[in-house]
């Protein structure tokens, strides 16, 4: 293997050499791999070009469904867990039994039981809710109201020592997958103290969304710790104190 004695170390490709650092060590190599024709053209690389279309179809639907939640997500400024997403979008993607190799669909994966059942308490951030409130959370499939049973927040929720009050809300994200469109229904934050009295959550979605064609509904629920400190609330924003769950999902 060629080692390269110019004064300026490079990396990269130039022409049919690569320049890479190895052991400390900068070197060059001629460039190798499969050309990109012969990935498009020969019968050989069928299942390659098979994966590159999936690739690509499950993509266009994860950006879709991100965008669905983009005001929910940029509100809480908490980091949804997108790898772990695009792998389970694959997994419905495969749940379809009528498209061909390379065309299986997320719009028709998610119409079945198993692949909508994947996301029904699904975290879509690194911490999630139940590991915070340990209280049953009901969810009305007509209406889109979230609500929860009595609990006492101190002894009901694990909260940061420097946490002094805390914030939720629900959203109803309608997603049609085949149409590609979307749409959501928010309630209004509810912004509350952590204290021993006891409290019931009810959260009012305004409306059904409804994008049109048929669609597959997401119902998410957030939550954000927050310090009261000289008559203002501070959002804490370490990632225990940034969660946000889809708590139920289903088909019309």
């Amino acid at each position: 293997m060629a080692k390269q004695e110019n004064i300026i170390p490079l990396t990269g490709t130039i022409g049919n050499l690569n320049f890479y650092k190895k052991d400390g060590e900068y070197r060059v190599r001629r460039k190798g791999g499969v050309s990109k024709n012969r990935i498009l053209n020969d019968p050989k690389f069928a299942r390659t070009r098979e994966n590159m279309a999936q690739l690509g179809l499950v993509a266009s639907d994860l950006k879709l469904f991100l965008g669905s939640m983009i005001a929910i997500r940029n509100r809480m400024g908490g980091k949804v867990r997108v790898n772990p997403l695009s792998k389970l979008l694959f997994k419905v993607a495969y749940l379809d039994g009528l498209s061909v190799r390379g065309d299986k669909q997320v719009a028709i994966g998610i119409k079945e039981d198993q692949g909508i059942n994947y996301f029904r308490g699904l975290p879509l951030t690194s911490h999630s809710i139940t590991q915070n409130l340990s209280v049953p959370i009901q969810v009305d499939r007509v209406t889109g109201v979230v609500s929860s049973d009595e609990f006492v927040p101190t002894t009901q929720m694990i909260y940061p020592p420097s946490a002094t009050h805390f914030e939720m809300q629900s959203a109803v994200v309608a997603v049609d997958f085949k149409n590609k469109s979307h749409a959501v229904s928010y309630s209004e934050p509810l912004l509350l103290p952590i204290d021993q009295t006891p409290l019931s959550l009810l959260f009012d979605s305004v409306s059904m969304p409804n994008p049109g064609g048929d669609p597959t509904y997401f119902v998410l629920l957030s939550l954000i710790y927050h310090q009261h400190d000289n008559g203002n609330l501070y959002q804490l924003n370490s990632a225990n104190c940034l969660s946000l769950d889809i708590i139920d999902a289903f088909n019309p």
